[in-house]
């Protein structure tokens, strides 16, 4: 009988724990057990797949990271936005995972307790928001995955919710550190003060296993910001507070990297050598010892010997891909002991030998730039300028002002290009035949030397590529089956690599394959065609080793010549300007506009030329030729206002207070007129005319009187009125307007413009201009400082020549005022002239109104080929990056124009 019983009493025993099992899993009920299946499976189950998952992806972010060691290298190891995509499989898993493990694990419900009288200990436990210890840990690691995803919104939420969620748990400050590095990311800088703050004025809360990450956090916040010296005391507890080895010689290498950026030397070399102490990865063991030659002083004598060390380094096989750091190291040591020619030298071995390096054999190609304009040899100062844009990468510290450097210098040479190639064709038109055909076969016998030249190498590299493909085609059939070549990552790894043994490391952009982009003259491309129209035009072709091709270029009559020398003129003013304006090299410039002078006394800038000699010997302290200058401009220009300036120092102040008594005189005469108060509208454009008789703005109160006289007479009296202003004033702004007036009036159904339509410019090249997105970028703020800023078409309008009136217009105006005029490119469609700077919103705008109301500026352009605006500094930042004119002008027009 208990035979038979036993096996019923199991099968009791069964249910009962299967009955019990299945009632833990519930989280409605709050129990010992329940509580302890949770945990247990949230912890082993789900959540564990998440954090290994995480693991992973953290683990593809380092692999894939690859410290930068010519810049402080970053406190974390985040990489970019393609490291960030290549991450989104393991981030989404786990994000899925800890999900999960809130959703099937949480238990919110509080337990049943029969003692009505709790301890402490019982009521803090029975008043918890949570009771499955795994929930929080599940929201970090979710945050976490969406920071690593660059998902920053919703890491934020999620690191809020877990703040706020648990507020008496020590996860709350490891909450609230994610959310610091979050904002960090984002450059929110103003709310990673603020919760760092938070953070520090409950520091004693705060689990010390926490503290390194603080000060990490703090370090990083100031580093991002280039804050150097307030980040060495949080980089210090950093370290004080890390135990782990990698931590610790990665934060002691930027904060030698910190020491050194702010001149503290001696602190630098005891942290590099700290850090080659420590014995770390090659690289960065590497990369202190160059830095300690790069720190070298001449003047101590333990630093003798570290070039012996370097060249020494340069002789180790482990060393070939880093010869270039050496080679620069070096460079520096014969820079600082004054030996420039020898620092030029290693400079150039160090950029020759970068190979996949480009950021430093950028950098050695702007040293020697760097020095070449430091000695003013500005034509090979720009060949290496562009060299280094051509490498560099953007994010560079001083990439717009090295990009704006090239630009200039590029446009200098330019121009001595064209000097010395129109005095050369000059002079060969005053040879003999003989003399001029010894100078031809001279350059054709050199293209021929330089054509064999280069057939050599050609021939060389078609044996080296034949080579390369012979290994290919043994790499395919050895393992790869014949695999397609972009199927075969041998074959491409290879093709890589001799790709880069001959390009090096290119920016992937148009004309990759071109040394010298920046510096391409169009003119001279054309110049130098080999093919010439004939007279029934067909092409002929000239070949550049034949004397046609020379002799055509020779201005041989005195038309040609004539055109020759006016593009030396405008060339050397051109030079002189560059000279004055941006290399602030006052002597050259002066030596320049004396020598237009001296060749064309009677050149079309000679006014100009004189002024701007004025003012360089004044700036300069010459007298005398301040005086010469000055008495030249009064005597044969007497009625120009540079003379008036030069006679009355206040001309200027005076005329703009009789400018702004007019614009306040017509901003008043409009709103009578808006007013329907016509008969001071007549007395004040009769008081206009009387006594600011041909001011600029005369047009603009006509149209203001004859619209009122139009509303106080008859139409044949209105009609009149119309005809003779349209007469008067044939090619005013407003004569558009008056014009479809008179039309509507005369029974053509040409549609009458409204008020609006007046200021309103037809679109045409901008009107096709894509626009972007409809959310506010810019935020109005009129004590900012300004900028006012002309965008051009490309394609219809010169640049230079717009700059060139703009030039005029200031010194005519504003003389008083030295503003810096500049151009940039805003896309392929699209150029800015920039000039800077005005105070505020209302100098900036006092600025633009003066140009509407001058003619000098525009004169040679049509008004669908420009827009203009006055734009704060922050707000430029944000055009300039959002590169759409319509959203911008949208914004002017409602906040500035209103």
């Amino acid at each position: 009988m208990n035979r038979k019983k036993f096996p019923y009493n199991n099968y009791l025993l069964y249910c009962f724990i299967i009955v019990a099992l299945f009632l833990s899993c519930s989280t409605k009920k709050n129990t010992t057990i329940s509580r302890s299946y949770h945990n247990l499976t949230a912890h082993y189950n789900v959540f564990f797949n998440a954090n290994e998952s995480f693991k992973k992806g953290l683990k593809k972010v380092d692999d894939n990271f690859h410290d930068n060691y010519s810049d402080i290298l970053p406190m974390f190891k985040y990489g970019d936005n393609k490291v960030a995509k290549s991450i989104y499989p393991q981030m989404n898993k786990t994000i899925e995972k800890a999900s999960k493990t809130i959703k099937k694990h949480s238990i919110t419900v509080r337990p049943k307790i029969k003692k009505k009288r709790l301890t402490k200990s019982q009521r803090k436990f029975i008043n918890k928001k949570e009771f499955c210890n795994w929930i929080d840990d599940s929201y970090m690691i979710m945050g976490k995955s969406h920071f690593y995803k660059q998902d920053f919104y919703p890491a934020i939420e999620t690191f809020n919710y877990v703040v706020q969620q648990y507020t008496d748990k020590p996860v709350k400050y490891d909450g609230l550190l994610w959310l610091t590095r979050t904002y960090n990311e984002m450059n929110n800088y103003k709310k990673s003060k603020e919760l760092l703050n938070l953070i520090e004025g409950e520091k004693n809360k705060v689990p010390k296993k926490l503290m390194k990450d603080f000060f990490t956090i703090y370090a990083d916040y100031y580093l991002k910001q280039k804050k150097y010296e307030d980040a060495i005391p949080k980089l210090i507890k950093t370290i004080e507070y890390n135990k782990k080895k990698k931590y610790i010689v990665r934060y002691e290498y930027i904060l030698a990297q910190v020491y050194q950026k702010v001149g503290d030397n001696d602190n630098a070399s005891k942290f590099y050598n700290q850090v080659i102490g420590l014995n770390p990865e090659y690289e960065m063991s590497f990369n202190a010892k160059i830095n300690l030659a790069i720190l070298y002083d001449s003047s101590f004598d333990y630093n003798k010997d570290i070039e012996k060390q370097l060249f020494k380094m340069l002789k180790d096989d482990k060393n070939i891909d880093y010869q270039d750091q050496i080679y620069f190291a070096l460079a520096n040591i014969a820079f600082k002991e004054d030996y420039i020619d020898q620092a030029v030298s290693y400079y150039k071995l160090s950029a020759q030998k970068s190979i996949s390096n480009t950021n430093q054999k950028a950098i050695s190609f702007l040293s020697i730039a760097d020095i070449y304009f430091k000695q003013k040899k500005y034509t090979l100062a720009q060949a290496y300028y562009d060299s280094t844009v051509t490498f560099l990468d953007n994010s560079y510290p001083d990439y717009e002002k090295i990009s704006s450097k090239t630009r200039y210098l590029t446009e200098l040479v330019k121009n001595l290009k064209t000097v010395q190639l129109q005095d050369s064709l000059q002079n060969l038109g005053k040879m003999t035949e003989k003399e001029k055909f010894a100078v031809i076969d001279q350059v054709i016998n050199q293209i021929k030397k330089e054509e064999k030249l280069k057939q050599q190498e050609a021939q060389q590299e078609r044996t080296s590529a034949n080579f390369l493909n012979q290994n290919l085609r043994n790499t395919n059939s050895d393992n790869q089956g014949g695999k397609w070549y972009f199927y075969n990552p041998n074959a491409l790894s290879m093709g890589h690599s001799g790709f880069i043994q001959k390009w090096g490391r290119r920016k992937l952009e148009d004309d990759w394959c071109r040394k010298n982009k920046a510096s391409v003259d169009f003119d001279q491309i054309s110049n130098a065609d080999t093919t010439q129209q004939t007279t029934n035009g067909d092409q002929k072709q000239i070949s550049n080793k034949s004397r046609e091709y020379y002799l055509k270029d020779i201005p041989t009559t005195d038309s040609l010549l004539n055109i020759s020398n006016k593009q030396i003129q405008e060339a050397l003013f051109n030079i002189a300007n560059i000279y004055q304006d941006k290399l602030k090299d006052y002597n050259q410039a002066i030596s320049v506009y004396e020598d237009l002078i001296q060749k064309f006394p009677d050149n079309k800038f000679l006014l100009l030329t004189y002024y701007r000699l004025y003012s360089l010997n004044k700036n300069l302290n010459n007298v005398e030729k301040t005086n010469y200058y000055k008495n030249l401009i009064i005597e044969k220009f007497p009625e120009t206002n540079y003379a008036k300036v030069l006679i009355n120092p206040n001309f200027f102040k005076e005329l703009q207070k009789k400018q702004n008594q007019i614009n306040f005189l017509y901003s008043a005469t409009y709103k009578y007129y808006l007013n329907n108060q016509f008969d001071k509208v007549l007395y004040n454009f009769n008081y206009a005319d009387t006594t600011y008789k041909n001011n600029n703005l005369m047009s603009k109160f006509e149209l203001l009187k004859t619209l009122s006289v139009g509303k106080q007479s008859d139409t044949t009296t209105f009609k009149t009125e119309l005809i003779n202003y349209l007469k008067k004033y044939p090619k005013s702004d407003e004569t558009g307007y008056a014009s479809s007036i008179l039309a509507s009036l005369t029974g053509n159904k040409t549609k009458t413009p409204t008020a609006d339509s007046i200021a309103k410019i037809s679109e045409d090249a901008f009107e096709n201009e894509k626009d972007t997105s409809e959310q506010e970028i810019y935020a109005i703020n009129s004590d900012a400082v300004h900028f006012y800023v002309i965008v051009i078409d490309s394609k219809k309008t010169d640049v230079n020549k717009l700059k060139f009136n703009l030039s005029n217009f200031n010194i005519d105006n504003y003389s008083y005022i030295n503003f810096d005029v500049s151009s940039m490119i805003l896309n392929t469609n699209f150029q800015l002239i920039v000039v800077k700077r005005f105070k505020n919103k209302d100098q900036g705008f006092n600025y633009f109104e003066s140009v509407v109301a001058n003619d000098i500026v525009f004169k040679d352009l049509k008004q669908t080929d420009y827009r203009h605006f006055i734009i704060s500094v922050d707000n430029f930042k944000n055009f300039y990056q959002d590169k759409s004119i319509k959203k911008y002008l949208r914004f002017f027009n409602k906040n500035y124009l209103k």
